[in-house]
């Protein structure tokens, strides 16, 4: 299955999770003025925009085999410089022109459109394009939150595939991953940003990176395979949904409190998903009837995270500038039609020019 599609339809599942969580935390952009509190139960139970963590450890993951996994032991140092600029390179072109497209709508939308109170001024629409093309669109958000503020995550990743490589090299593999372990255990009680945390968390990223050791560390990847439960492929779908919806509940548990364990709880699930993914070991297997959906709705969800915003910000400026009479219901199952249809679109004709596909199956046990 793998093969006929190239690509690990597991964590191609996991992305659609994901992605269904990031929509539930943005549910407010799709309410109209009838049925205008619909979804708003959802955040006294669960807290949704833990589903960004879920992408964080999968990118951390993959990350983590493209530089610990295809960098050479001993490399002299202009053979890390010029390994370094060609990884910049490659994410630069496989993100890049997607992002800056969608970004670029966003603010052509909000400068001729009326509604400010959608859009925003029109200086402070400039400032959050330009610091998202920039990646440093987290910062911008911790001095001035905006409902337009979805591209904190992009730029934290990107920031992510900046310093890897530069800590990699500079500190060598042996500390690198005792390194990573340690960050994993202070993250359980501390994040950077102080009361702004949710704009610099890398609790993800650390155990993607974390996930990538235990697959491919010879012995351990090895014992978790052969003790690995063998879960009928129906059912293990099931509790990997039901899993990483219910952990977003953690946080709501402890009444916000002890933030950094609560995404750490999700982080560590993920992880443990991820691995029993990559190992395809039997525990964690999608039923053959969804592994279409699963591969195409992971491909989708990068150019959907990047369009769903600006795509129902557009739907409601139209409907509130002709006085439509919509209910919430509808205009969220029409908004998040089109959000697939323009990512549907994005992906085809935007991300697939710019980088060569290349299989993302679990790298070989060293």
């Amino acid at each position: 299955m793998m093969g006929k599609y190239n690509k690990n339809i597991e964590i191609q599942l996991m992305r659609i999770i994901s992605i269904a969580l990031v929509v539930m935390a943005h549910q407010a952009s799709l309410r109209t003025n009838i049925h205008p509190h619909f979804g708003e139960s959802l955040g006294t139970v669960l807290r949704p925009w833990l589903g960004v963590d879920i992408f964080f450890v999968i990118s951390g993951y993959f990350m983590g085999y493209m530089v610990l996994g295809k960098s050479k032991p001993n490399m002299a140092l202009a053979e890390k410089v010029s390994f370094s600029l060609d990884f910049f390179k490659k994410r630069f072109l496989r993100l890049f022109p997607a992002a800056f497209f969608w970004i670029t709508v966003t603010l052509t939308a909000g400068l001729i459109s009326s509604n400010r109170g959608l859009w925003g001024d029109q200086t402070s629409l400039f400032y959050k394009w330009l610091t998202s093309i920039l990646y440093i669109r987290n910062f911008e958000n911790a001095a001035s939150p905006s409902p337009l503020g979805w591209y904190w995550s992009l730029s934290l990743e990107n920031q992510f595939y900046i310093v890897l490589p530069l800590l990699f090299f500079t500190i060598g593999r042996k500390f690198f991953i005792p390194c990573v372990y340690a960050l994993a255990v202070l993250l359980l009680f501390w994040l950077p940003g102080g009361v702004d945390w949710g704009w610099y968390r890398p609790t993800g990223f650390i155990w993607g990176l974390i996930a990538y050791h235990l697959v491919n560390t010879q012995g351990i990847g090895d014992v978790i395979r052969a003790k690995a439960p063998q879960i009928p492929a129906t059912l293990s779908v099931f509790l990997l949904i039901f899993g990483l919806v219910a952990s977003t509940a953690v946080p709501a548990t402890f009444q916000n409190q002890m933030m950094p364990f609560a995404i750490s709880i999700v982080s560590i699930l993920a992880c443990v998903c991820v691995v029993y993914a990559a190992l395809k070991c039997g525990t964690l297997t999608v039923p053959k009837p969804l592994a279409f959906l699963s591969y195409w709705g992971g491909e989708i969800t990068y150019s959907f995270y990047l369009c769903h915003i600006v795509v129902w910000d557009i739907m409601q400026d139209m409907r509130q500038s002709y006085g439509l009479r919509i209910s919430s219901e509808l205009f969220a199952a029409s908004g998040i039609s089109m959000a697939i249809l323009f990512a549907t679109l994005s992906y085809s004709f935007i991300e697939l020019p710019f980088y060569k596909k290349k299989s993302d199956l679990e790298p070989t046990l060293k």
